[in-house]
């Protein structure tokens, strides 16, 4: 198990270095594709953790492969908040070179990313219903609100988290 870990910690050292120190940030397709990467460095490392095998099986790494995708096709949520920010510093994101692609991108993608995860691992209806209306309500705040505050609060809802500011 040491010898998997010690590889996922440096595979996730050196998206690291090069997201920081070469200027992986700087264009939307490389943040988005390292970001990802390196957080499916860590859910792979945290499921490696916290099984009963040395290595990932055939539906953790299914899962751990999933959440790479849509957190790649997804993450310019994030980029939405700070905007005028990234067009500061010269950032080139899909939000600041095609921010109605985006907008659009998350409308659907949310939603069609909700079903498509409900349908794959057999979700209850009502779940799967909850799940998808979620992800659609999300999406959707991308499209029709469109401020700089009102993108803040949908990347909040986008990462499910502090509902209450």
């Amino acid at each position: 198990m040491a010898d998997r870990l010690s590889h996922l910690a440096f595979v996730l050292k050196s998206l690291s270095i090069w997201y920081n120190e070469f200027e992986g940030h700087k264009a939307g397709l490389s943040k988005n594709i390292l970001t990802a990467a390196g957080y499916t460095c860590l859910e792979a490392g945290a499921t490696i953790v916290a099984g009963s095998s040395p290595c990932l099986d055939s539906i953790s790494a299914r899962a751990v492969a999933l959440s790479c995708v849509v957190f790649a096709t997804t993450l310019h949520a994030q980029d939405f908040k700070d905007e005028e920010g990234d067009r500061f510093i010269g950032r080139r994101t899909l939000v600041t070179l095609f921010p109605t692609f985006a907008r659009i991108s998350m409308m659907i993608g949310v939603p069609l990313w909700s079903l498509c995860l409900s349908r794959l691992w057999n979700v209850d209806f009502i779940c799967s219903v909850t799940f998808i209306a979620y992800g659609t309500v999300v999406g959707g705040r991308f499209m029709i609100y469109r401020t700089a505050s009102a993108d803040k609060q949908s990347c909040k809802l986008y990462s499910v988290s502090d509902f209450k500011s």
